[in-house]
């Protein structure tokens, strides 16, 4: 955590001055039309790092690119097992491409849309043991060791919509977007030793799904304060590594198909602190709450997180 939080303080003391130079006048590092914006959000067991970049190429057209990391590290128990250790790393890296999209701009409002690619690839890395008393009225060891190394790469089609309204004492933006099928190729390696014996699961898989969508709403009032509401949606159903055991006493691996809902709902409050003309710091408190719906039942992991950031607007 304290590691993460150093590491964004330093970006941003990099970065700033850089951002605020750029807006200085008769500077020769001009941005132009270009929208930028960096939020690193800080959790306590992770971080999650967005990264936009918007570009105006005339009265019409303009481009928007947007990346986002997300990193989350933690310790944790089985369910129903108390003398448990689950390790678990993922990664999550997302890229929003929009190369073209159509804006129409008045002296308050701005319209933009625009359509181009969705990309994720996530890892997941999870180790640790378990001991249940039960396996021992099976004939089993009680105390297992457990890996799950996971990686997948999804793609889609992207479309995404933005309105803009500016008024003297606040400006509001409505945003969404919308990745109606992707596709899906997906590897795991899953064991449990020595329930399972030495050998472990290896399973490759490609699929279908649909959709994944995102809306929200991020209103700044005064100049100086920023309240955002962000949620994400998705649905996908693909096979899950399960075992059962055959007559001789084998292991014989099943893939069942199990479909995943996921919900994210994002509550932000932020202070703009101003660096020049469109340059803005940000500095805030974000709640996320976040649920997935398996068909084994629902699992939630809410997190308070901080928000340390720069925006450069253009309109």
């Amino acid at each position: 955590m304290k590691r993460i939080f150093y590491k964004t303080l330093i970006l941003l003391a990099l970065l700033v001055p850089a951002l605020a130079y750029g807006q200085s006048e008769g500077s020769a590092f001009d941005f132009g039309n270009i929208s930028f914006a960096l939020t690193p959000k800080v959790m306590e067991d992770g971080s999650i790092t967005d990264i936009s970049l918007g570009l105006v190429y005339n009265e019409i057209l303009g481009g928007d690119y947007r990346y986002r990391s997300t990193i989350v590290s933690k310790n944790e128990e089985f369910p129903d097992l108390s003398d448990s250790l689950n390790a678990r790393n993922e990664k999550t890296y997302e890229a929003f491409i929009l190369p073209v999209g159509y804006r129409r701009k008045s002296d308050s409002t701005l319209f933009w849309a625009g359509i181009g690619a969705y990309y994720e690839y996530n890892i997941l890395n999870e180790k640790g043991f378990f001991d249940d008393p039960e396996l021992e009225t099976g004939g089993f060891e009680r105390v297992n060791s457990y890996t799950n190394d996971f990686s997948m790469h999804v793609i889609g089609p992207l479309i995404d919509l933005k309105f803009d309204y500016v008024h003297e004492y606040f400006n509001i933006s409505l945003y969404g977007g919308i990745v109606p099928v992707f596709f899906l190729a997906a590897d795991e390696e899953f064991g449990i030793i020595p329930f399972l014996g030495e050998a472990k699961a290896k399973h490759s898989q490609t699929t279908w799904g649909s959709p994944y969508f995102y809306v929200g709403l991020d209103a700044v009032i005064y100049k100086y304060v920023n309240l955002g509401v962000h949620y994400t949606f998705s649905k996908l159903t693909y096979e899950m590594v399960d075992y059962n055991f055959n007559d001789s006493g084998k292991v014989v691996w099943d893939y069942p198909e199990t479909t995943v809902i996921g919900h994210s709902l994002q509550l932000e409050a932020s202070v703009l602190v101003p660096l020049g003309k469109e340059m803005r710091f940000q500095i805030g408190y974000g709640y996320n709450i976040n649920t997935i719906v398996l068909d084994s039942g629902d699992i939630e992991d809410n997190k308070h997180y901080l928000i340390l950031g720069a925006k450069k607007y253009a309109r």
